[in-house]
């Protein structure tokens, strides 16, 4: 008997413990479902207020927060590229190439973006000079490439 008496504790321990684990499971995803509610209604509820009552301040917000982003996304690819290139692992000439692709980048951005406002401001005749700007920014820099290809063939 106390064979058989043993035997049922150690079931009844296992069972025990299997629900136990169960439990502790089934409550680590309720809180992490309660905290990502709480956390969702924290953020999203201050700004659809802001951008049901305050539009000039949400738009200010929401623009602040992507351009620090940006500037912070920016800040911390040169830092490792700084970092690369101290370490010997990218040569110079990488960096100068990368940062001149970023310019024209943000250059082309900024010309469509002027072109597009002139053009929504009824400013045609703007609007069309700088168009023509965007167009010669966008193929002076792809016909450098495709000259560079043939001449290195």
């Amino acid at each position: 008997m106390s064979s058989f008496s043993a035997q049922l504790r150690r079931s009844a321990s296992r069972l025990v413990r299997g629900y136990g684990a169960v439990v502790r499971a089934v409550a680590t995803v309720a809180a992490v479902l309660a905290a990502t509610v709480a956390i969702a209604v924290a953020g999203v509820y201050p700004l659809w207020f802001l951008a049901t009552r305050a539009r000039d301040i949400y738009t200010a917000l929401i623009s602040a927060g992507l351009i620090g982003l940006l500037g912070l996304l920016a800040y911390k690819r040169v830092r490792a590229l700084l970092e690369a290139v101290r370490h010997e692992e990218l040569p110079r000439g990488m960096i100068v190439r990368r940062a001149r692709a970023a310019a024209m980048v943000l250059l082309v951005l900024a010309l469509a973006y002027l072109t597009a406002v002139l053009a929504a401001n009824a400013r045609y005749a703007a609007a069309v000079v700088a168009g023509i700007v965007l167009l010669l920014t966008i193929g002076m820099p792809a016909g450098r490439i495709q000259r560079t290809d043939a001449d290195s063939s």
